[in-house]
């Protein structure tokens, strides 16, 4: 019987960078992102389309929407406004284009619809020279230039009952201005600092100011005189007004809800992260953070609903968790592990680490349990507890960052390597939630980067800078060392049918050891890499999955050392790589580079043979049929079917 052989693969699902700092604004289940001089239309941590302009970077933008229509504004750095039609999101198309009028660049927007006699779309345009203009959309034409002697404006509200507009500026002005008579109503003067939000009551009557000066001012907006200010010890970076003198701040890493008229603080949440703006929505608010997360917070009790992460910069490891593998953890150039839900892609975040998370490994016995290692030399033990990961023990003992783990026979033996040379065994008690140093040895002369225990929990495996890989037993005495490798060796894999252990070095091969009974010896080379193998992983005993610095993932049909198949992950390395077989016995490959990239290919080998013996049996009946014709005599039927078939 011929072994199954992967030719070919299609990509089910991309994550991608979505959110590199900067504004976002929020419209039912998609987030609006500023990124790379476009906004990208973000849904389920997908990218589902862009507005974007070629050789003109959008600076700004707003948006407002209903059942019926959404309209974005941008503003470009050519000084030009467009308007966008986004009701179709998949397809948005500009319907005008105007010119700011502005002398510098326009730092915010605002959109506002009329009620009553005055009925249309207005936009107010705030620009980096401390001007202010209004624009009416419905009659399209420009109606109000209102000037200051403060700079960069910072926030810009309407009025929801009157023909107000207030303005904020950096410099910590605050002005209303009325749009009757286009004349200043007053000059509010309380901040020192940026005003970073105003916002009214939906009464009307009051409203209430905060910025990066840690106060939070409430007006009376009848004769717009300050009623009191209230310090709030923070700089309050966002405002959601939730009821009357009732806000959620964002202040530092946390999200506080105030009321303004005891004043108290009531309740407040830790975010994990600095919090650099704050929206809000019926029933949820919505926020961005300095790691460049995307949070969705329940209003009742501040806890976190969604999290679209939008940049993983740097994807360092992952592994697949849950019986049918229905999660996926990811480390990347952060302390907090990301944990993603298969079926949804929504992510939740996992804290504990103190800096960079390096590497992940699954219990084979029991794929709910996970340990993790990083650069604060900490070996953390995870369970998965639904759609969250619990800590369940922390372990230390290294003195550099760690380089690699892999479990031991059951739950109860965990194998860590580091940068300082050293090979630990540690015994797990999660009943008693101890984790404690059993054996050390020194494996290496330079840093270890990998180890991996055979199925069988009989030997270990280490692979290091100094070129060489190592075979141990269970109580760390070396078997033999694994010459070979002219550069350092990324990757260490015991093959799960044969007796076999597999290599990946900075030398670009992949070399397969025997291990016999006089140590091991080198029965295969693969070479087919340009460039260093970084990750490999065994598809059964008959297949190799292979990562490399330069993007590519290649499948190996081992016995013919042969090459099946190449995926293009891009320029950036991939660090990252786990392999699965679904429940129909597909193999499936997950890989995660160093742009933050993380793809899932799915093997599509039997349906491309299927389409190919499909299209021979056509050719067949079509030749068939030349024949038929050609015996009929009808010559001009067979001519044309001849040149059809390229006879």
């Amino acid at each position: 019987m011929k072994p199954k052989v992967s030719t070919s693969f299609s990509c089910v699902k991309t994550v991608e960078s979505v959110y590199t700092g900067g504004q976002v604004e929020w419209f039912k289940d998609m987030a609006f992102t500023l990124a790379r001089g476009a906004v990208n239309v973000v849904r389920k941590g997908e990218v589902i389309s862009m507005l974007k302009e070629e050789e003109d970077q959008i600076i700004s933008f707003t948006l407002a929407g209903s059942d019926t229509e959404v309209t974005v504004v941008t503003a470009h750095k050519s000084g030009l406004v467009r308007i966008w039609d986004c009701l179709v999101v998949e397809q948005p198309k500009v319907i005008r284009t105007f010119r700011s009028i502005h002398n510098g660049a326009i730092s915010v927007l605002g959109l506002h619809t009329l009620s009553g006699s005055h009925s249309g779309t207005v936009l107010a345009t705030g620009g980096t020279e401390g001007t202010v203009k209004v624009w009416d959309l419905t009659s399209q034409y420009f109606t109000h230039n209102f000037r200051t002697s403060s700079t960069v404006c910072s926030t810009l509200t309407f009025h929801p009952h009157k023909l107000l507009l207030y303005g904020g500026f950096s410099t910590g002005g605050l002005f209303c201005w009325d749009l009757t008579n286009s004349k200043l109503v007053q000059s509010m003067e309380a901040h020192f600092s940026v005003v970073t939000a105003f916002s009214i009551t939906p009464c009307g009557l009051k409203g209430v100011s905060c910025g990066r000066d840690a106060v939070c001012v409430v007006w009376d907006l009848t004769s717009h005189s300050k009623v009191s200010t209230v310090p709030v010890f923070s700089p309050v970076e966002g405002m959601v007004m939730m009821d009357s003198l009732k806000v959620v701040l964002a202040t530092g890493d946390k999200l506080a809800v105030w009321d303004l008229n005891t004043p108290a603080k009531i309740s407040e949440a830790e975010m994990g992260c600095d919090v650099t703006s704050l929206r809000g929505q019926v029933d949820t608010l919505h926020c961005t953070t300095s790691d460049h997360n995307l949070l969705t917070i329940s209003k009742t009790n501040l806890t976190v609903t969604g999290c679209t992460v939008g940049n993983n910069d740097e994807v360092l490891d992952l592994v697949l968790m849950g019986e049918t593998n229905t999660h996926l953890a990811v480390a990347c150039n952060s302390p907090a592990i990301r944990l993603y839900s298969r079926d949804t892609w929504n992510c939740v975040l996992a804290t504990g680490h103190t800096d960079t998370v390096l590497c992940l490994a699954t219990c084979p016995g029991d794929t709910s349990i996970m340990a993790s290692g990083g650069k604060d030399k900490e070996v953390r033990v995870w369970r998965l507890e639904q759609d969250r990961l619990e800590c369940l023990v922390v372990g230390s003992g290294h003195t550099e960052a760690l380089g690699g783990l892999s479990w031991g026979a059951g739950l109860n033996q965990l194998v860590t390597v580091s940068k300082d040379t050293t090979l630990k065994v540690w015994s797990l008690d999660t009943s008693a939630r101890s984790l404690a140093s059993i054996r050390t040895e020194i494996a290496h002369e330079k840093d270890i980067n990998c180890v991996s225990v055979s199925p069988d929990g009989g030997l270990i495996a280490t692979g290091s800078q100094d070129k060489l890989a190592k075979l141990w037993s269970t109580d760390l005495g070396l078997v033999t060392v694994l010459r070979g490798h002219n550069r350092g060796v990324w990757c260490v894999r015991f093959s799960p049918v044969d007796r076999l252990v597999a290599t990946g070095s900075a030398d670009a091969t992949i070399r397969l050891w025997a291990l016999g009974e006089g140590g091991g010896s080198c029965v295969k080379t693969l070479e087919g890499h340009d460039t260093s193998v970084l990750r490999l992983d065994w598809v059964g005993g008959g297949q190799l999955v292979t990562s490399s610095s330069a993007g590519l993932v290649k499948v190996w049909w081992v016995a013919r050392q042969e090459c099946t198949a190449t995926l293009d992950m891009g320029e950036s390395k991939v660090w990252a790589l786990a392999t699965h077989l679904d429940s129909e016995g597909v193999l499936n490959i997950t890989a995660g580079s160093g742009g933050g990239k993380i793809s899932e290919y799915k093997d599509t080998t039997e349906e491309g043979e299927k389409d190919k013996q499909a299209e021979q049996d056509m050719i067949v009946v079509q030749h068939q049929k030349l024949n038929n014709l050609l015996q009929d005599k009808q010559w001009g039927k067979a001519v044309r079917l001849a040149l059809k078939l390229s006879q």
